[in-house]
């Protein structure tokens, strides 16, 4: 099957690829300077003013490219980053790579946060630039869904609320803690105020809780969207706000590749309320935060009424 390309920096990468670099960009405000360059892509490339593999080998000084056929950036091995023959056919997260040299420790790093493993395979030097996953990142398929949100032939079999309602914000905003003063936050390297609100935030900024509130009902709006999308059964208005908590507090992969989803997508709403308990772990290490939050919201899914 064809392998399709997104564009990301004027860069062209596998499209499975663009939604966890785009992920890494904001997280990081890196620059990305190349990636997939194979011959397929040549014309996208001449549109940005690059060039595909062959071109580079041809045109630049013998040894800084590698030849057709032999470079990660085709998705073809060179012998360096992953084992096995030179020339071997490579697959769509094994492609390389290049960051401004700003910004690779900090990709890294960020990549390392979502569990995901980039290397410089070639050192120091003029490849300082170029990483490479080592493994497959972990969740990708949730991440390509909520980007791309293909169609599926499975029609929902009842309908959704279409937000979170103002108990449902209520009920997530006795998780988050409320700051009525803007204040920096060095985890998100970002300016944060009321319950974890940051668009736009500026130091000395000021809150009450009530508009705290509709910010955070403005923030769950991916939450929900993100359910909206894949729950294809009737949920209750409670049921509804349990999930956006969920998603709101882990993200939407966490829901994605969940047995809790399974379950409720084949009318199981028990067994997918008794799932919750099952995500109050973080690092391998059960969290008393968590395990209150998760019996909070199966509480709240199993509650009858908001029909």
């Amino acid at each position: 099957m064809a392998l399709h390309y997104s564009v990301i920096d004027e860069c062209p990468c596998p499209k499975p690829m663009f939604p966890i670099l785009r992920k890494l960009e904001k997280e990081t405000g890196a620059n990305f300077e190349s990636i997939y360059r194979g011959t397929d892509v040549a014309k996208l490339l001449a549109k940005f003013g690059k060039h595909d593999q062959a071109w580079l080998f041809e045109h630049l000084p013998p040894g800084v490219a590698n030849p057709p056929g032999r470079s990660t950036h085709e998705l073809f091995s060179d012998g360096v980053p992953y084992p096995g023959p030179v020339g071997r056919k490579l697959v769509w997260w094994q492609c390389g790579i290049d960051i401004n040299d700003a910004d690779v420790d900090s990709v890294i790093e960020a990549a390392r946060r979502h569990g995901w493993t980039l290397f410089r395979p070639y050192g120091a030097g003029v490849e300082y630039h170029h990483v490479n996953f080592a493994h497959k990142p972990s969740r990708w398929k949730a991440f390509y869904r909520a980007v791309f949100k293909p169609r599926t032939s499975r029609k929902p079999k009842g309908k959704h609320p279409t937000a979170l309602s103002e108990h449902g914000a209520e009920f997530i905003a006795g998780f988050e803690g409320f700051r009525s003063a803007a204040y920096w936050d060095p985890w998100g390297d970002v300016w944060t105020i009321g319950f974890g609100h940051t668009s736009g935030v500026k130091s000395g900024q000021r809150v009450s809780r009530a508009k705290a509130l509709k910010l955070l009902q403005a923030d769950a709006k991916t939450a929900a969207t993100a359910v909206k999308d894949l729950v294809h059964v009737h949920l209750s208005q409670n049921q509804f706000d349990a999930l956006v908590s969920f998603v709101f507090n882990l993200g939407a992969g966490a829901l994605a590749e969940s047995t809790l989803l399974k379950k409720l997508n084949k009318g199981n709403y028990k067994g997918a309320a008794r799932e919750f308990q099952r995500w109050d772990h973080a690092g391998g290490v059960v969290l008393a935060g968590l395990t209150r939050r998760r019996k909070a919201e199966a509480a709240l899914f199993l509650k009858k009424g908001s029909s």
